[in-house]
């Protein structure tokens, strides 16, 4: 009878040092940097928090709305997606007109008022954005399992990584301003709150496949805003239903600064761009992203508070270039 208790010992301390060094991979994985910790997932949704190891905590919301229309270069579906820290959104991606949850459009008109850029003169993201770097290694390592598998899961998996990869990269987050050749910009010295500067930037690549560049291409825009010390505030990010301006891919066309502004966010870029769609191009329903990242421009160009459509959403010209920061 001895003989069987002892491979019966044996098995189960097998089982339990098993068990406990598939654990401990399990941990480090998710671990060493900081934990997850989900409140949605489905194949269109996922949100939830990271708290890093530094104890910041930012939350994250990632939506996977309508189908895009710009050829197999471009992802499959427009993909929404807002990080947060204390003090509000601070990296956004809007993918196609109008935000999948139109809520969004309140929580960023909140950042449109005299008193949050008041507020926002004192804030330090730097936590913020480390955090958020660790998110992307974290993703980028497999550490989040339910972005894993599924087609519309890998798509929000590369969406989140592309944003923050190219939203937020050592030369976006602290701008040199000797190194680009800027002028070293001070506050006017009347002003009661804090003074920021924006910079837009227009992105293109291959409209429908890159072999049509540069007849046909597709644009969209990164949108920047910096403290008056030239460390970033906020960046919001479009795709104009099509590849987004942070993805690897896209080239960039051009960027304009725009210095000493009150507002710590332009309001006219949330709602929609352009919502016009041409009847005249060769194929029926086409988008014109050209015309959206044109509008984006211009609302950033005169600081505009409120959603305004400029002329080019209306016209009947079919934009097949990425506009020039005039």
């Amino acid at each position: 009878m001895r003989k069987p208790s002892w491979l019966i010992i044996f098995a189960l301390i097998t089982l339990i040092a098993t068990t406990g060094s598939a654990a401990t991979r399990s941990k480090q994985l998710a671990d060493p940097s900081g934990q997850v910790s989900l409140t949605a997932s489905s194949e269109t949704e996922l949100r939830g928090s990271f708290m890093g190891a530094s104890g910041q905590q930012i939350e994250f919301q990632i939506l996977v709305g309508e189908e895009n229309n710009h050829g197999p270069d471009a992802p499959s579906h427009a993909v929404d997606i807002m990080i947060s820290d204390q003090h509000g959104p601070f990296l956004v991606q809007v993918g196609g007109d109008a935000f999948i949850d139109p809520g969004w459009n309140e929580r960023l008109q909140e950042l449109n008022t005299e008193s949050f850029a008041a507020a926002a003169a004192s804030f330090d993201r730097s936590a913020s954005f480390a955090a958020t770097h660790t998110l992307s290694r974290l993703v980028n390592s497999g550490g989040v399992a339910q972005l894993q598998g599924s087609a519309m899961r890998q798509l929000m998996n590369s969406s989140l990584r592309n944003l923050i990869n190219g939203a937020l990269g050592p030369n976006d987050v602290r701008v040199n301003p000797e190194l680009e050749g800027l002028l070293d910009q001070q506050p006017p010295e009347e002003s009661s709150y804090g003074y920021f500067h924006h910079k837009m930037e227009i992105r293109e690549k291959g409209a429908f496949h890159e072999s049509l560049h540069p007849w046909f291409e597709h644009s969209s825009t990164i949108f920047r805003s910096y403290w008056s010390n030239w460390s970033l505030a906020y960046t919001y990010v479009t795709c104009n239903h099509g590849t987004c301006a942070t993805d690897p891919v896209m080239r960039l066309t051009c960027w304009r600064y725009f210095f000493n502004r009150p507002s710590f966010y332009v309001g006219g870029l949330q709602d929609r761009a352009c919502d016009y769609w041409s009847h005249i191009a060769p194929i029926p329903g086409f988008h014109v992203c050209n015309d959206d990242s044109y509008h984006q421009y211009w609302t950033v160009k005169y600081n505009l508070p409120h959603p305004y459509h400029n002329w080019t959403c209306n016209d009947t010209s079919l934009r097949t270039r990425a506009p020039s920061c005039f």
